[in-house]
This record gives C-alpha cells, structure tokens and sequence, in this order.
C-alpha cells in the first residue's frame, strides 16, 4: 500500500480526494489502466526541467467555431421532436354586411415537425498514477507554473469546467484539461461532417446529423410526412465570390435571398 505524504494530498482536489476516500472504502471500481500517461513533475515530467521559465506561453486553441459556441444541455428524451412555426392558414368566411352576423374565421398556425437521433460520442483520460503525485526531481524543480494564455473559448463548456490556471501545476487537473480539449477538437467536425450512416449498426460511437445534413432542402413532417416548404434551409452558393470584386452579386444574392424567405411565408398562407 502507498501512502501519500503531506506534498502528495496538496496535489489533488477535493474531488480527488473523495475518489480516493471511496476506493479505501471497498468501493468497486474498473481498471483505469497498466500504462500510465506523462505526468507534470517528477522523473520524466514534463516540466521536470531545472530552472524551467515560470511563464508558459499557450500557442494551442480549443476549436473556435460551432463547437465553441453552442451549450451544451442533458436530455432524457431519446426521440426528441421539434416544432417549427411555418405559418398560418388564411381566413375562411366574408365580411359581415349585417350587425349581428359571424365575422371570418382566423386561420389556424401550423407547424412542421423536425427530430433528430442523438449521437453517442465519448473519450477517456490518460490514466494517473496516484503513487507518482506530488514528486519532484530535486530541489531545482518547481512546481509554480502558470499558463499564459488560455485554449478554451469557454471553461464553463462541459465536460468542464477546468482550472486552467492549476492545468501546468496539478497532476490531476492536467489529466482533466487534455481530457477537455482532447474531446473537443476530436468530435468538433462533425458539427458539420456528422452523418449517422456512418456509424450504422455500432452501439458504441455514433454520429449525430450535421450541418452537412441539417442544412438542405426537402424538409417533411416527421409525423405525417407532409411538405415542409417554409423549413427549407435556403443556400445561395456563391462559387467563391470575392467580396470586393464581386459586391453587385453578393448585394443581389442577399436580395434574393430575402425575396424568398417573403415568397415562402406568404405561400405558406395559402
């Protein structure tokens, strides 16, 4: 049996520490692993330089598009269905020519119903070796790090949040860190390249639809199967105009552009 000193307990969290808490409470739990990953300090460590910068220069960013923006929100839905306000029916009846008579009847709103199977996407960390926590080489290593400069667009993002600040001094919270943004900059192409046909028949990584797939024309009622005009994505493809020498197309394109999406409302009315 290990037992960590009083420099090891100040390298792990209080999340940690109620881990390990558990464990010597007979807590079962599956093998992490026989092979662990590099750590920060110690033989070998990453930053087990002598005389090492205190400043470490970030020159790595976390994925700054889609997947940097859109939150992240738990469901336990598993065949969620959603409604798009497409319009309104138009009026039935004549105006009234006496005082007491029924004026017209409102239309009724309708709505095209979307859904969209859930991916299933996951990544485990570099095992810890809890025995090497908290070493160092000799007493020209230090462990006072600081990270200049963050990757993350957010650390609020799940899975998260991470200590950014602590990522360059604390075992555990590095393990966490690369877990973190490892996930991100593996699965953020399929905010666009998703496609469930790809994973078809696996249980265990499945792609979700993306922009590739979500963007298009041809939507139709999940339930009915009914047309869905107005849900239509509209996509002018530009062939690669160039803003500055091509401005009268892109002004047209726009104009276009808005000219459809009144055509659509109002035929939807019909």
């Amino acid at each position: 049996m290990t037992v960590l000193g009083r420099s090891d307990r100040a390298e792990l969290s209080p999340d940690a520490v109620a881990l390990l808490n558990m464990v010597a409470s007979g807590m079962a739990l599956k093998d992490a692993g026989t092979s662990p990953g590099a750590q920060l300090h110690g033989p070998g460590g990453l930053l087990a330089t002598q005389g090492m910068n205190r400043g470490i220069w970030n020159a790595m960013i976390q994925p700054r598009g889609l997947s940097g923006k859109i939150p992240i929100r738990p469901s336990v839905d598993t065949n969620d269905i959603i409604p798009i306000l497409t319009g309104q029916l138009t009026i039935s009846g004549n105006a009234p020519t006496a005082a007491c008579t029924d004026w017209p009847l409102a239309g009724q709103f309708k709505v095209c119903r979307q859904t969209h199977p859930f991916g299933r996407q996951g990544l485990q960390s570099q095992v810890l070796q809890l025995d090497n926590v908290g070493q160092i080489v000799n007493r020209g290593e230090f462990r006072d790090q600081v990270l200049i400069g963050s990757p993350a667009t957010d650390n609020t993002m799940q899975p998260g949040p991470i200590n950014w600040g602590q990522a360059m001094q604390r075992e555990y919270e590095k393990k966490l860190a690369e877990l973190y943004l490892g996930y991100y900059r593996n699965y953020a192409p399929r905010f666009y390249t998703g496609n469930p046909q790809t994973t078809a028949g696996s249980t265990g990584d499945i792609q979700f639809r993306g922009l590739d797939l979500l963007v298009n024309t041809g939507k139709r009622d999940a339930i009915t199967g009914a047309a869905c005009a107005t849900a239509d994505s509209i996509v002018i493809d530009l062939n690669g105009a160039n803003v500055t020498t091509s401005g009268g197309t892109l002004v047209r394109s726009t104009t276009l552009r808005r000219t459809r999406s009144t055509t659509l409302s109002a035929s939807q009315s019909n």
